[in-house]
């Protein structure tokens, strides 16, 4: 599981950066598109996509190193085995959600857009709702991990 682990990392670091190259690419070009009077309709569709992308598979990938945001106002102060059971069940809930929202939810995104494509791009619009179903099966998946490390941390004695 951790050469899994190790390898998502790996691909949605890379994808990450090769999407804000593109992103930066696009925004360079809309600026200087806009200083010569050129309109660009193509870069500013395809600039907001790539950002929903970069912002969808960041977090991803924050959630996977334990990087993100986090409010631990209540669980900071937990300690012994009721520290374990909150990290186990905030686990279980980040599962629950990202499954039920974000996996089913994002399918059923996709299939509600069936047959529909962008403005200016003309790409199928199932094809940007794809990331939020794949990133909902990058933090199970990073969640899941997680889980599985916390059920092998002995339950300590106290609290």
């Amino acid at each position: 599981m951790e050469l899994i682990k190790r390898c998502l990392d790996f691909v949605l670091s890379r994808l990450i950066i090769f999407l804000f190259s593109v992103l930066l690419i696009c925004i360079v070009w809309q600026v200087l598109a806009r200083w010569m009077g050129v309109n660009s309709t193509f870069t500013d569709e395809g600039a907001r996509f790539i950002f929903i992308w970069v912002g969808l598979f960041g977090a991803s990938l924050a959630h996977g190193q334990k990087r993100h945001l986090a409010i631990d106002l209540l669980t900071s102060r937990l300690t012994g085995r009721r520290k374990v059971w909150s990290d186990r069940l905030i686990h279980c809930l980040v599962i629950v959600f990202a499954v039920s929202v974000m996996v089913m939810g994002g399918y059923m995104a996709m299939l509600n857009t069936q047959g529909q494509v962008s403005s200016a791009m003309h790409i199928p619009m199932w094809f940007i709702y794809l990331a939020i179903p794949l990133n909902g099966l990058a933090i199970t998946f990073y969640s899941l991990h997680d889980l599985l490390q916390a059920m092998k941390t002995p339950q300590l004695q106290g609290a």
